[in-house]
């Protein structure tokens, strides 16, 4: 499975900066883009752009993989139940219509509060472990697991039920996040089989026990980040954001099919896409619903936004709603609630030409003038309404590092923390800035983007940063990767610089220095907990104070024990109401285990400490070790490699679980250390035998 990151495309023939400059710049690239927001009129308008963006890149003697091969369009009609009817057959979609085919609503069982690290109150993320009622719900290796806590029964945990997701054992297919609504589980991965993301609705029941699985298809290029998630759940909407390479559509000897949403049947083949006429799908949009280009781009990509209503879901349908727009292949995704935002630009080298291209030959102008910051790599904000699909952009420069660069304050006004790449000069930072974009900076009609908008801020060249927004503050760090930790005796890390800022105001920035380098740096409650190393001998948890004057108030060590998973989801709290708290964070105890390869899916340990009403740091201890192993019966078959981590501290309920690999262990705090009161393992027969259907 492989990561969307930011591409160093591969660039053919000699060009040097100026070409790029003047390729970006040209006319015959100004025909690529329109002035406003606005749809391609057909689709001979839209396979036009093809054309030319090819034929600017011939020019060029770069590389692009496109040929003038015709794009085959969808054309079924939209109203058709995906998978149940021929299109013609108005007497059985009279029929169809006519059935309650909802599969489940969101409110037979009552909700519960989130038991994940979420960026944004009110918007869930996709992740492994969520809670519905009294039931752990854990996704891993394709299947979805069952856990029982037992009201008022320190642990007291009983495996009630596991299912597969997937269909097949030889299916090529990465389940990755799961969203739960009311009794509604919603699993979302990647078919390399389909070439679709796989969206799967699940049913689950007062006892604990799974339904039916069905699940959907929508054509993209593979979602998976490294740092972000594709899913969100905002009230009764799922949302779910793709991506298809323009520059794919059209390989030699190939048929592009225009993205399309597939209700999956047992009578289709799994190795093929088959007709859409065959497969009953239907377009996940249409041509005239895609936005034109309002940036000139080498690479473009078609992005999508498609928002289902879960009290719609039926059998047959997700009841979804697309919006697509074509812009740089480079993105980050922020949901705040009432709009998704998707801030786009394209590599810097599609800028600044190729390798031979030195800083030596660059003019770096240090002074935070006007030139400087009009000089950055430009992008465009998209924002789409949750509600309704509409649509308008922000023309921005530079962009976010990652999702939690980006926020809306307490007066509804987006703000990021956006690099400010050189246009001019590949691999040139000019540093950071505070963006503030209010209302009347969006519209369907570009405006440039104002210089008023940009607050420069510290930066450190050659550093990489963390970021978040708590409410009207932002704190941002220099950072170190998990495994740089000194490895001798006597070698010692750096602190990292560390600068809190005020959205409201327009004071100085606070620049501090923390007791260690940064590997994490999360919001809890009020405050901050920044993670890292001075040397070797163990992690080190610090606790950011930013009520007044801003200060590192406590920082604890844990002896011999290395962070292990990097995703914000990894990390996770309570807050009680005197202001004391619990905190929990992955680790191993081998140093060179602490960088957790995507391809080591061994368990971790989680790490639990306490923070009194003082706001003093305590070390309480670690769940999760000694790790148990598979049952004998058990096999995974698919997706058995845990891209997005398998340890996470579960507080719920007053309670304390820790996910560590393919067991829950539950924990009890008592004299200021926490111990094990019992654990259940995934992989065990349920009721002495393996589900009906299980290989295992």
């Amino acid at each position: 499975m492989t990561g969307i990151a930011l591409t160093v495309m591969m660039l053919v023939g000699c060009a040097t900066r100026a070409d790029y400059a003047t390729m970006i710049d040209s006319v015959a690239m100004d025909r690529q883009t329109s002035d406003r927001l606005e749809t391609f009129r057909n689709k001979a308008e839209f396979q036009s752009y093809l054309r030319q963006l090819e034929r600017i890149h011939e020019r060029n003697g770069t590389y692009w993989v496109g040929n003038n091969t015709p794009v085959q369009f969808a054309t079924l009609t939209t109203d058709v139940p995906l998978g149940v009817c021929p299109e013609d057959d108005r007497d059985c979609l009279s029929e169809v219509n006519a059935q309650d085919t909802v599969v489940v609503t969101g409110s037979s069982i009552a909700p519960t509060p989130s038991i994940t690290n979420n960026q944004m109150i009110g918007v869930d993320e996709g992740d492994i472990v969520k809670q519905i009622g009294d039931y752990l719900i854990v996704l891993q290796d394709g299947r979805l697991f069952s856990v029982k806590m037992k009201p008022d029964q320190s642990g007291e945990l009983t495996l009630a039920d596991r299912i597969n997701v997937y269909r097949s054992e030889d299916a090529d297919t990465w389940y990755d996040e799961m969203l739960v609504r009311g009794n509604q589980i919603v699993v979302t991965g990647y078919s390399y089989d389909m070439q679709a993301s796989e969206v799967s609705i699940v049913a689950f029941d007062q006892s604990g026990q799974f339904g039916e699985v069905n699940s959907f298809y929508m054509t993209a290029d593979d979602y998976y980040s490294s740092e972000n998630y594709a899913s969100r759940i905002v009230g009764d909407k799922f949302i779910v954001r793709n991506q298809v390479y323009l520059e794919d559509i059209a390989y030699e000897g190939d048929e592009f099919e225009w993205p399309v949403i597939l209700k999956w049947s047992r009578e289709y083949q799994e190795d093929e896409f088959e007709s859409d006429a065959e497969r009953k799908s239907r377009p996940l949009m249409k041509v005239r619903d895609v936005y034109k280009p309002v940036q000139p781009s080498l690479y473009p990509v078609l992005h999508s936004l498609t928002v289902c209503d879960l009290d719609e879901v039926s059998r047959d349908d997700l009841g979804c709603r697309t919006t697509a727009f074509i812009a740089g292949e480079y993105s980050e995704f922020f949901v705040s609630g009432e709009y998704a935002y998707i801030w786009s630009t394209d590599d810097q080298q599609s800028w600044t030409g190729n390798s031979t291209v030195h800083l030596r030959d660059c003019l770096e102008d240090d002074s935070d003038n006007e030139d400087n910051i009009r000089d950055a790599l430009p992008g465009m904000l998209h924002r789409v309404r949750i509600a309704n699909g509409r649509i308008d952009a922000a023309e921005v420069f530079g962009f976010p590092q990652n999702q939690f660069g980006m926020t809306i304050d307490s007066e509804g006004v987006f703000q990021a923390l956006a690099y400010l790449p050189s246009k001019t000069c590949e691999y040139s930072d000019e540093g950071l800035a505070l963006v503030r974009l209010s209302e009347r900076r969006f519209g369907k009609k570009l405006q440039n983007a104002k210089m008023a908008d940009y607050r420069p801020m510290p930066y450190w060249d050659e550093a990489g940063i963390k970021n978040r927004f708590l409410g009207d503050t932002l704190v941002y760090a220099e950072s170190t990767w998990r495994r740089d930790f000194p490895e001798a005796e006597n070698d010692a890390n750096p602190p990292a610089r560390t600068v809190v800022v005020s959205l409201s105001d327009k004071s100085a920035p606070v620049e501090l220095v923390a007791p260690h380098d940064v590997i994490r740096l999360e919001a809890m409650g009020e405050e901050f907990v920044l993670t890292g190393y001075r040397d070797n001998k163990g992690l080190l948890v610090s606790n950011l104070n930013i009520t007044g004057e801003p200060s590192f108030v406590s920082t604890i060590r844990l002896p011999d024990q290395y962070e292990s998973e990097g995703r914000s989801h990894a990390f996770n709290y309570r807050v009680d109401e005197d202001g004391s708290a619990l905190l929990g964070v992955p680790t191993v105890t081998a140093p060179e285990d602490n960088d957790r390869y995507w391809w080591w899916s061994a368990p971790s340990q989680i790490a639990f400490m306490a923070r009194d009403a003082d706001r003093q740091l305590a070390r309480l201890g670690e769940l999760g070790l000694p790790a148990g192993e598979e049952h004998e019966l058990y096999e995974c078959e698919v997706s058995c490699v845990d891209w997005y981590g398998n340890s996470r501290p579960i507080f719920t309920n007053g309670r304390v679980f820790a996910l560590s690999g393919t067991e829950i262990v539950e924990g009890e705090i008592t004299n200021g250390a926490i111990k094990e009161v019992g654990r259940i393992n995934l992989t065990g027969p349920l009721n002495g035998k393996p589900r009906e259907g299980e290989t295992s």
